[in-house]
């Protein structure tokens, strides 16, 4: 029995009995792959595109591939409130409207947390419908709500029922217009005047029978369908008038039960129609006829023929909730037509060799058998050909303008389509005693005719030129091959044929000129880096004269004949499985490839895969060799499965297939605990939570299998971190900061990369120890400590040299006072002795020799003299034993210069009145004597000037040079202790002091010291 889904359309040329059978395929989802509960009492697709499935058990989302459900906790006062869930709708991005257990209750799908409506508290929630763009009129007992899309009350419809304590609905009609009531009776709103009209529909029932569950407004047709549980459906105009009536029955135009869960007018031609017990009803809308889909056994049929709910996707897939799963309805399917039941009602199996007769028709034969099925070009009827003049297919071909039917002994059967006619054809079976298959037989493009059978058979070539026949053997003298069973060929630009030795790697090659053989090795070729090539199983020739390859197992080849070069494509590229049986080009260049695993285009120029299987709408996955044909004609790709024949257009089905891959952060974990965050465009995190966990989604409701993921964490990676199918990433121990996190996704063969629209960016604060206002405090102590610690240290050290000076000062005025009674004690007695002697000598008379050495004892006398005042001098200045500041820098200035090398002034103003401590003199000395000194040892100075002058209490000194003088600038330690001392000196003096020098140009050094006067 003909299949087809191209279009609903395809009702109207074929019996009832003919549409109730397996009319479309089904995709079943159920507790085996993770739904909460095979209960489904209703299903949404959010803004995001995840399916949302409310059931009797709790609440599930899919993604494409897995479910994550949510149920009702003790423990958790934002989980669910309740497990039975009657109605999801997304009344703000990300936010869904939920009833549950009659409780309206609202769910952030982001934070996955549950609130109830406190404006509902305390009533029971029936139904939530929309209220165009605007809101939602919410089912109540009595009355109706209507809330708007922040889910505020905005007012309330209470129809003027004549039986209380129903619940009360509303259903938008038009702006104008609204249907409300309950199920005994209904009214008519009229929202500009606030008014109601009854909307009687008069239907002869009994009283107890009376309910009429309204379920949907055709807007185009301006029709309310109505149901009744013992009568079916009605169909009403607006003005109140029956239209039509589809009673309950076996009829092509009555509905099964009047059971129903929904209507839905799911195109410009059909409704579909949800039953509690008979599966799913569609109805025909021009010719108000039924396609009843019930479940079966059969694979691709509904799981369960209670269908509660429907929701078509952005896709348009439509998706069934039915009490014993999901299940989905591909809409690939609608431009897919396909057969899996013959007109004598067997299964068509194993199907391969497709092709086109002169008479434009398609033929397919069935491997093994004695089937092959004619199909007219529009796809509207399907037949069998004589099955007695048939052998058990291996090869279909073309044979000029017959087709070529081979296979069960060396017989072959040409076949005229226009004419109908068979001829059967043995002459084979000379060349091939031994073959008890002939597995090959086609046309050359030169009319020569080949064919081969097995058991090594080898090859019989009929020429068209001369109509001689030749005769090749794997040992013969054209050409050594290894061995003769060949099932695939292909015919290149150079008319050279190309043969796939079958389950080898090896590629036969018959060269036209030379009428000879070579086999190819495909793992020897440059780019196949040695890999082994499991059993070719098709071969094709591109428009560049490029060799394809199909093998079982090891993916497709792409072989440059002219370069001799070969490049091998696998699942690791993109294609959906390794194991490739049948290669077909269409009319874009695009190739198609028959898998073990559904149908790969593989785009040749970006080098990608795009798969179909039967979760993208095929009938059936599994292709077997030499199973694909593409009508250039037509343009519609023709392939043969194990259990369908089915045939598309490629653009069409290609066009379907592209959607875009959002990617989306589906939870974060922090430090083993899974975070929430009302706002999470501005996620701030303390430092101690800095492990984290992001698990991530690549959203394809149609194919989510295959998905390949990379992402990147700024502030953190310096490149994109490929994943694999891994969808989750983790950091350790991440240092305070601002972090970027961003996921990218691509499906396996993709060579475009999908990346999220919105990077999460968040911030880990610093410890209390790593803030700014903490390193700054820090400094800010450290700073008072180090000037606290510098403090006290130079106070020590000033005490210290204010000790030392102190010490020094004693030791300087011992010195002094030792110096002076050496100098006017002792001194003065040797002095006086020495006068003594001097006049001893004008008193005593000595000779010669006596007055030698009386002069001897004199000079040595004088010498000790001399040598007392030395030691004196070094004990303590001379000058200053002399008492006088002013004399003692005199004569230290003259006893320092030296004539021709360094002139030293010396001069003093108005010191006549100046009267100085001891202490002061001596500090004032020294000062000048350690300047005297730097001129001598540093400055190059030739003059120097030294002066003091006292005016009103201050004495001023200066002291100047013309040397090489120093630079300002320089550090302490260059500045030498001689420096220091010095202003260490003034600061005990309590004087100041200042100095400049000038490079090459000399220094001066100018003191203030306060002194007392004489009065």
């Amino acid at each position: 029995m003909r299949r087809t889904i191209a279009s609903l359309l395809f009702f109207l040329s074929f019996t009832t009995a003919q549409a109730q059978s397996t009319g479309y395929s089904f995709t079943n989802y159920t507790v085996a792959n993770g739904l909460a509960d095979n209960s489904v009492n209703c299903i949404l697709q959010d803004s995001r595109g995840f399916i949302w499935i409310g059931t009797r058990e709790g609440l599930s989302r899919f993604d494409g591939t897995n479910f994550k459900n949510f149920f009702s906790r003790k423990d958790d006062p934002a989980s669910l409130p309740g497990n039975i869930i009657s109605t999801l709708t997304e009344y703000q991005p990300g936010q869904l409207l939920v009833s549950v257990n009659g409780k309206l209750t609202r769910f952030n799908t982001l934070t996955k947390q549950f609130q109830q409506l406190p404006a509902f508290a305390g009533r029971i929630v029936y139904e939530v419908n929309p209220y165009a763009d605007k809101g939602y009129f919410v089912r109540c007992d009595d009355t109706c709500f209507i809330i708007n899309r922040q889910l505020q009350v905005t007012g309330n419809i209470v129809p003027p029922l004549k039986t209380r304590g129903r619940s009360v609905n509303v259903y938008y009609l038009n702006d104008s217009l609204w249907l409300t009531g309950s199920q005994k009776e209904y009214f008519l709103y009229h929202v500009k005047d606030r008014s109601f009209s009854a909307f009687p529909l008069n239907i002869a029932l009994p009283p107890e029978q009376q309910h009429f569950p309204f379920h949907c407004y055709d807007a185009k047709r301006q029709q309310l369908y109505f149901s009744n549980f013992w009568d079916g459906i009605y169909v009403y105009a607006l003005n109140g008038q029956l239209l039509q009536h589809y009673r309950i029955g076996n009829a092509a135009a009555a509905v099964t039960e009047g059971n129903i869960s929904f209507i839905k007018i799911r195109n410009d031609s059909t409704a579909w129609i949800g039953t509690l017990g008979s599966g799913l009803h569609i109805l025909h809308l021009p010719t108000k006829q039924f396609t009843k889909v019930i479940a079966s056994t059969q694979t691709g049929s509904l799981t369960n023929d209670i269908i509660t709910s429907a929701c078509t996707d952005r896709d348009q897939n439509e998706w069934l909730g039915t009490a014993g799963g999901i299940t989905k309805q591909n809409a690939a399917t609608a431009v897919i037509n396909s057969w899996q039941t013959a007109p004598e009602g067997e299964a068509m199996t194993n199907l391969l060799n497709i092709k086109k007769g002169a008479d434009g028709n398609i033929y397919a034969g069935s491997l093994g058998s004695r089937v092959v099925y004619k199909i007219a070009p529009g796809g509207n009827s399907l037949q069998q050909l004589d099955k007695t003049k048939i052998p058990g297919i291996w090869c279909l071909n073309n044979f000029g303008s017959d087709l070529v039917f081979a296979g069960n002994s060396s017989t072959f059967t040409k076949y005229d389509p226009v004419t109908a006619a068979y001829t059967r054809n043995n002459f084979l079976a000379p060349y091939f005693p031994t073959a008890d298959l002939l597995i090959l037989a086609f046309k050359h493009s030169n009319g020569d005719e080949w064919f081969s059978g097995n058991n090594g058979g080898g090859f019989v070539r009929i020429s068209a030129k001369d109509n001689k026949v030749h005769v090749y053997k794997k040992d013969g003298p054209r050409g050594k091959f290894t061995i003769s069973y060949y099932g695939s060929y292909a015919e290149d630009k150079n008319g050279d044929v190309w043969f796939g030795v079958n389950k080898t790697e090896l590629l036969l090659h018959w060269n036209m000129q030379t009428d000879s053989f070579t086999e190819v090795s495909l793992g020897r070729l440059k780019g196949m880096n040695g890999d082994n090539l499991n059993g070719i199983t098709d071969v094709i020739c591109d428009n560049n004269n490029n060799l394809w390859v199909a093998s079982d197992g090891s993916g497709i080849v792409k072989y440059n004949i002219s370069a001799g070069t070969a490049e091998k494509f696998t699942r690791q590229d993109g294609l959906s499985t390794d194991y490739a049986f049948a290669l077909q080009f269409d009319n874009k260049n695009r190739l198609w490839i028959g898998t073990s695993k559904g149908l790969s285009c593989f785009l040749t120029q970006e080098k990608k895969f795009i798969n179909f299987s039967k979760a993208d709408g095929l009938p059936d996955d599994h292709f077997i060799e030499r199973c694909l044909f593409f009508d250039s004609t037509t343009s519609r790709l023709w392939a043969g499965s194990t259990n369908a024949l089915m045939n598309f257009e490629p653009d069409v089905l290609l066009n379907m297939n592209k959607k875009t891959l959002p990617v989306y952060i589906d939870a974060i974990i922090v430090n083993g605990k899974n975070f929430t965050a009302a706002d999470m465009d501005h996620i701030v995190f303390p430092a101690s939570d800095n492990n984290l966990q992001f698990y991530f989604i690549g959203l394809d409701i149609n194919n989510g299998k295959d998905i390949e993921y990379s992402y990147k964490l700024s502030g953190a990676d310096k490149d994109w971190i490929y994943n694999a199918d891994i969808s989750n990433a983790s950091y350790a121990n991440l240092p305070h900061g601002k972090y970027t996190f961003t996921v990218r996704a691509k499906h396996k063969g993709d060579n475009e990369w999908t990346e999220m629209t919105v990077p999460l960016a968040f911030t880990i604060q610093p410890h209390w120890w790593q803030t700014w206002w903490f390193r700054v405090g820090l400094a800010i102590i450290v700073a008072l400590l180090l000037f606290a610690l510098v403090k006290a240290y130079l106070r020590r050290q000033l005490q210290k040299q204010k000790n030392t000076m102190e010490k020094e000062l004693a030791i300087e005025q011992e010195r002094t006072r030792m110096a002076r009674e050496l100098h006017d004690g002792l001194g003065s007695m040797l002095s006086g002795i020495k006068h003594s002697f001097s006049a001893l000598k004008n008193n005593i008379a000595l000779d010669t020799e006596q007055q030698t050495v009386f002069h001897s004892n004199i000079d040595k006398l004088n010498e000790s003299i001399k040598e007392l005042r030395n030691i004196s001098h070094s004990i303590a200045s001379e000058s200053l034993m002399n008492y006088g500041l002013e004399n003692s820098l005199r004569d230290y200035c003259n006893s320092m210069a030296t004539p021709g090398v360094l002139n030293i002034n010396f001069s003093a103003l108005d010191t006549a009145q100046m009267q100085l401590t001891e202490e002061q003199s001596f500090h004032i000395f020294r000062i000048v004597q350690e300047l005297i000194n730097n001129i001598l040892k540093h400055s190059g100075a030739a003059n120097a000037i030294v002066q003091i002058s006292c005016n009103s209490n201050r004495l001023y000194i200066a002291v100047e040079d013309d040397g090489k003088g120093f630079t300002l600038n320089e550090n302490s330690t260059a500045r030498g202790m001689g420096l220091r001392n010095i202003e260490s000196r003034v600061k005990i003096l309590k004087g100041k002091m200042d100095y400049r020098s000038t490079t090459e140009e000399g220094t001066s050094f100018l003191m203030e010291i306060p002194c007392m006067q004489k009065n």
